[in-house]
Parts: C-alpha cells; sequence; structure tokens
C-alpha cells in the first residue's frame, strides 16, 4: 500500500529523451498510469518498459521488451 511505481519507457539502442509514467495504486493488487509511445524515426518497434517499484528504502526493477505497430 505504501510503494512507488513508475515505468520508464524505452527504445534499446536508440536515445528518446526520458519518458517516465507515474503509476496510481487502483486497489491493493493493481497499479495503472497513461503514457505516449513516440513513433520512431527509423521505423524501429521493439521498446523496453522497466517497472520500478520503490518502498521502504528499496527499489526494484524489472524489465519487460515490447513491439508497437
Amino acid at each position: 500500500n505504501d510503494a512507488s511505481v513508475s515505468v520508464d519507457l524505452t527504445m534499446p539502442g536508440m536515445v528518446m529523451g526520458t519518458n517516465t509514467v507515474m503509476l496510481q495504486r487502483l486497489d491493493s493488487s493493481a497499479y495503472e498510469g497513461k503514457g505516449v509511445i513516440v513513433r520512431c524515426p527509423s521505423g524501429k518497434k521493439l521498446w523496453k518498459a522497466t517497472v520500478a517499484v520503490r518502498r521502504g528504502g528499496r527499489t526494484v526493477s524489472l524489465p519487460f521488451l515490447f513491439e508497437v505497430n
């Protein structure tokens, strides 16, 4: 209940600037947020979402790769 959760959206191998989405707690097991995925001029579609959970002075992060159309 006291965690701070965010998602950093990046493109592997590309510098796309900072794109961090702060998530809001919905209930005891769910968070949500809205972010923007920009179209890469190179046409690449692979993105990485790194979810970070901060709680009690500790941060745990986990990356997820995904493709956009």
